[in-house]
């Protein structure tokens, strides 16, 4: 028996489009053939994953740290990513710590005691400049940072490898196996010898290629994805032998386009004479995606026992002696590559396929399906269904008792298969096409043209969409920000513009009772900024998130200091007034106010104090933010009669000490309060001699709650009568008026 088919190219652009042909052989009995698969990866989102800038710097003599600069115009929720090549010395290993906020995504194996290690950062607002690296013990160094928009912020990797190759001037970086088709693969290369590579492989766009020109070098690049699956290895090169060590990374994409996508198709099988037939999985499908498998056969009198796991989808459609049947499962980690549907008898012919989508909501795939026989002719119409939501997939299977290709099908839908089994009248065969339908209502009929006469049966599908969720960027996880902060989201929309729901929760699954707030922008645009659609009440519609459709939104009330809170959101289209899913739930908590002061100097019942004294202070913050200080200088012991207030948010003159925010306040230790860093302030005008004083100060964290602290306690001195001084080498007893 001779089988044909015919494939029609999807009337989207696509990248990467796979075919592949398998010629079968069949004989008498069982003879199953997998004849063709046909793999489409649709255009993903031109907003996915973007390049920002890297920044790199070398540490030639043996040293303690690296200290890398972020790369210039990045914003909360880039990912960046670290790579650090260190060498020891005479030591024969060396141990690389990261800098707070960094996490590890895997250190290259070790050779000749050189270590290649890289760490991955999202970014928050407020976030350094600069960032060191620490070696134990000192060692010579290169590294550097570069930057990605749209990674996935709660799993930036995807999967990553790594390996140590010999003396060479070809250095292979590992192949891995991406799981998406729209993430982004970047290897990376250190050389053990101060050069850089003469070229990358040009598949890349270079990132960086830099040395110290002693002992180490690193180079990498980027390319985009096309295709899920393994990206096969890379390479750099170098202009004499060095060894190297290499590590490859795939990063998540944030999210894939909006809606149901089609991802790929199993080109049908045919059994002949046969009691069951196997519907092989499309090649690199991963968990949550949704399988549809449609059967024909010509012994309408034989049912099918289905695979575990798998759901009919309305009943079998039976017309003479043929039959159709459609079922479909999600796919799970783990489920196998192939399944067996068994015939309760033996058919003469029989015909399988399986088609992946994306997208589809994870509780019910199917928003509306519905079934219709046709006549012997030539044309066969799928029959109209009504959707119940917005942006469903229609997907539509023919099936004909005669062997033939189509001639025809309706020119708004994209053909996935067109498949015979031969030029007998009593063969099958089949074809199938699908078509976004955009807003919910009858789809209307969709028609195929056979090339001979013959008896049709036809089934209509509509694949619901899983609704998106925002993608939630600032504050952060773990984060301390300030008592009004700022909430960033974003998120794909099916249709129209989007406006969002924020829930404020006091756990982390934002059951009822837990909720302690909800920003509405439906209910009103307070707070809510950078809106750019719908006369600036709401968020301009795009299919992929990007960071020109994210949402701002600023608390208006303060909230409560040094707590944890549980935030989600979703979107809420008022075009067809359908609200999106929830996001997943983050947390953060609220900055806390720092300690009261410890009082340093002068010490408490202090006399014979100078007339222009230091007053030292220190003070700790939970959250590690650099603080300020006011000190209230008294003439009681109540600090009700004060003389005095020397606050630094107003002055910084004769404030000394400083270390932070650019030399205007003091950085704090959130365990121990100690004289190692105080803050220091000097009185400029003589005091008063032999007169008793007392004092209390105050802490504030600026960029945390902005809150002053308790009071410190108050504590006295007494300045001198007299002071002692030396000049030109004679003691001087000078009396203080």
């Amino acid at each position: 028996m001779v089988i044909y088919m015919k494939f029609k190219r999807s009337k989207e652009k696509r990248s990467g489009l796979r075919k592949r042909l398998l010629a079968g052989l069949f004989a008498v009995g069982l003879i199953v053939g997998i004849l063709a698969t046909q793999l489409y990866n649709p255009a993903k989102a031109s907003a996915g994953i973007s390049y920002l800038g890297q920044s790199t710097a070398t540490v030639p003599t043996a040293a303690a740290t690296i200290a890398i600069t972020t790369p210039a115009g990045i914003a909360a929720g880039n990912t960046l990513i670290a790579q650090i090549m260190a060498l020891p010395g005479q030591a024969n290993s060396v141990a690389i710590t990261a800098p707070s906020g960094w996490t590890l995504i895997g250190t290259s194996p070790s050779a000749n005691k050189y270590t290649m290690s890289l760490y991955y950062h999202v970014v928050a607002s407020g976030d350094p400049t600069s960032y060191s690296w620490s070696f134990s013990p000192n060692s010579t160094a290169t590294g550097g940072i570069t930057a990605f928009s749209g990674v996935a912020t709660a799993s930036p990797i995807d999967v990553t490898t790594s390996q140590a190759n010999g003396t060479s001037t070809s250095h292979s970086a590992p192949s891995v196996t991406a799981s998406y088709s729209n993430g982004v693969v970047v290897p990376f290369w250190g050389f053990q010898a101060g050069i850089p590579a003469t070229s990358i492989d040009a598949s890349l766009t270079s990132i960086w290629n830099t040395d110290n020109t002693v002992n180490s070098g690193i180079a990498s690049g980027y390319v985009q994805l096309t295709n899920a699956g393994a990206t096969g290895t890379y390479t750099a090169t170098t202009a004499t032998s060095t060894p190297s060590l290499a590590q490859t990374i795939a990063l998540q994409p944030a999210a894939a386009a909006a809606g149901v996508q089609y991802v790929a198709v199993t080109a049908p099988a045919l059994c002949v004479s046969c009691t069951s037939i196997s519907a092989v999985m499309p090649t690199g499908w991963k968990s949550g995606d949704l399988f549809i498998t449609s059967v024909a056969w010509n012994t309408n009198t034989a049912t099918i026992t289905t695979p575990s796991g798998w759901a009919q989808i309305d009943s079998n459609i039976t017309t003479g002696s043929f039959a159709q049947a459609d079922y479909y499962r999600y796919a799970s980690t783990g489920d196998p590559n192939s399944y067996n549907f068994a015939f309760s008898g033996t058919v003469n012919n029989a015909m399988i396929s399986t088609v992946e989508f994306q997208g589809v909501d994870q509780t019910n795939p199917i928003d509306v399906s519905g079934t219709a026989l046709s006549a012997s002719g030539s044309t066969h119409a799928a029959p109209s269904v009504t959707t119940t939501v917005a942006q469903d997939m229609l997907f539509d299977i023919w099936s004909w008792n005669t062997g033939t290709n189509a001639t025809a099908i309706t020119n708004t839908m994209t053909k996935i298969w067109d498949a015979q089994s031969g030029n007998a009248s009593t063969n099958v065969s089949s074809a199938a096409g699908y078509e976004l339908v955009g807003l919910a209502g009858a789809t209307g009929t969709r028609t195929v043209t056979s090339g001979r006469t013959a008896i049709a049966m036809m089934h209509s599908i509509a694949i619901k969409p899983a609704l998106p969720a925002p993608q939630l960027l600032a504050p952060a996880n773990a984060s301390h920000p300030s008592l009004t902060p700022t909430f960033q989201m974003v998120s794909a929309t099916l249709v129209g513009n989007l406006q969002y729901i924020i829930q404020l929760c006091s756990t982390n699954n934002c059951a009822p009772g837990t909720i302690l707030t909800t920003y509405d922008q439906t209910l009103s645009q307070a707070g809510w900024t950078g809106q750019n659609a719908n006369a600036g009440t709401a968020y301009i519609a795009a299919s992929d998130i990007s960071s020109s459709t994210t949402a701002t939104y600023t608390a208006q009330t303060p909230l409560t200091e040094c707590t944890t809170y549980y935030w989600r959101a979703r979107g809420y289209d008022p075009s067809i007034t359908q609200g999106y899913n929830y996001s997943q739930t983050r947390s953060f908590s609220t900055s806390c106010r720092p300690s009261a002061p410890t009082l340093y100097t002068p010490t408490a019942g202090q006399t014979g104090v100078r007339l222009l004294p230091e007053f030292k202070l220190a003070s700790t913050d939970l959250d590690n933010d650099y603080v300020k200080y006011k000190i209230e200088f008294c003439s009681n012991s109540s600090c009700s009669a004060i003389i005095n207030i020397w606050d630094q948010t107003l002055s910084q003159t004769n404030w000394t000490g400083q270390t932070a925010n650019s030399f205007t306040a003091y950085n704090t230790d959130a365990t121990t309060v100690s004289l190692s860093n105080p803050a220091v302030y000097t009185v400029s005008s003589n005091l008063t001699g032999n007169t008793q004083y007392w004092w209390r100060a105050y802490a504030i964290d600026p960029l945390g709650t902005n809150t002053w602290s308790s009071a410190s306690a108050i504590q006295s001195f007494t300045t001198n009568l007299s002071e002692t001084r030396i000049l030109e080498g004679r003691l001087l007893q000078t009396t203080i008026l």
